[in-house]
């Protein structure tokens, strides 16, 4: 907890650190539906009791009730309807896989049940946990499965707790201002996974600012290859790419050393922050990214039997559910389009930079959004 406590101290870590802790809070609600509708089917066949298949159901409504709410939280982030889902996740795991099938059911039905089952009499245990809503203990796996009811209960009040901490502490995350079409985007010296330095903005040409995922993601590198080697078209539009990773600068030379324009190293998540970047489940469990998933992991896996690639970490710096972001940013700073994704492989393809290359051409608010207006008619977007 201390250790967590710390990162709270970072704006640049404090997005990651919740969504993170969201996460495994989820995913103990998860374990803890998949636990007790073992144990509840089983009781349910074993001792002739249908009405135990209520568990069942209960745990899946909240369980997608969580993840619907947490959803909605992240999605429209400030307004008042996002914070009181956020503490409706909160609450209904709390209530559901904490309170109920945690304390109740796995601590008093079944860990309280078994101590006393070997000190009190037989009456003085009928009294307690009388037939037929409790059973006696004769059941080897009822029990035990019974029991471990507590372990992902209280892994999931531990990520309540400090998700609650974290809220009460500091503003939502998802409170950072995300960067919007006719915006001035501050001057940053960025430095690259080689140690140049690099200016966004650049006074000399457009650049198209990218904040992809980790090295070596399959996904970012199927479209990093593609800009590689059309690099040629987008530097004649008058574009620089810049892309960035939430990867440390060795890491990145790995992967990315071969493409031909400035990849920048940003381990920490500082500019991520800054810029509003999310992160979340959706980034692989939307079904949009599939099929790019799938293609993109099947070109990775040719180059790596080819012996042109290496295997991407099973455990890379910042996480793996990171969503891609990227703006087009005119030589005066001025944001001509900007592009937060839905799910991994939300981003624009070459063609539609290109085109918003082409269509961008105002200097000031109203003229970037009636160019980023005319480029949507024009891609079908």
């Amino acid at each position: 907890m201390a250790k967590f406590m710390d990162e709270l101290g970072s704006d640049s870590v404090l997005a990651e650190t919740r969504n993170r802790a969201e996460r495994r809070a989820l995913l103990a609600g998860a374990a803890g539906f998949v636990l007790t509708s073992v144990h509840h089917v089983y009781g349910a066949m074993r001792y002739q009791t249908p009405w135990r298949y209520h568990a069942v159901a209960l745990g899946a409504l909240a369980l997608l009730g969580m993840y619907g709410a947490l959803r909605l939280s992240r999605r429209r982030s400030t307004t008042i309807p996002a914070r009181v889902a956020w503490w409706a996740f909160w609450i209904a795991e709390a209530l559901v896989f904490v309170v109920a099938l945690g304390v109740f059911e796995g601590a008093y039905n079944h860990v309280l049940k078994l101590l006393l089952f070997a000190r009190l009499s037989p009456a003085s245990f009928q009294e307690l946990f009388p037939s037929p809503i409790y059973e006696v203990p004769n059941d080897v796996f009822f029990e035990s499965s019974g029991v471990a009811q507590v372990i992902p209960a209280a892994f999931a009040a531990r990520q309540l707790l400090l998700l609650a901490l974290a809220r009460l502490r500091s503003p939502a995350p998802s409170a950072r201002t995300r960067q919007r079409v006719g915006s001035v985007f501050e001057p940053r010296k960025l430095v690259t996974m080689f140690g140049d330095s690099v200016s966004v903005p650049d006074s000399a040409q457009r650049v198209h600012l990218q904040l992809r995922r980790f090295a070596g993601c399959p996904v970012c590198d199927r479209h990093l290859h593609e800009l590689a080697l059309r690099n040629a078209e987008i530097e004649a539009a008058g574009v620089r790419e810049v892309v960035v990773f939430h990867s440390t600068a060795e890491e990145l030379q790995k992967y990315e050393a071969d493409l031909p324009f400035s990849v920048v190293p940003d381990p920490k998540k500082r500019l991520y922050f800054e810029l509003g970047v999310e992160s979340g489940l959706r980034a692989l469990l939307d079904p949009r990214a599939w099929p790019t998933i799938v293609y993109a992991v099947l070109l990775s896996a040719g180059r790596l039997v080819a012996g042109r690639g290496a295997l991407p970490s099973l455990k890379p710096e910042g996480g793996r559910w990171g969503l891609p972001v990227e703006f087009l940013i005119e030589r005066d700073g001025l944001v001509l389009a900007a592009h937060y994704g839905e799910h991994a492989g939300d981003h624009w393809s070459v063609d539609e930079l290109l085109r918003l290359a082409r269509c961008a051409k105002g200097t000031g608010p109203e003229t970037a959004m009636a160019s980023e207006l005319e480029l949507r008619r024009e891609v079908g977007r």
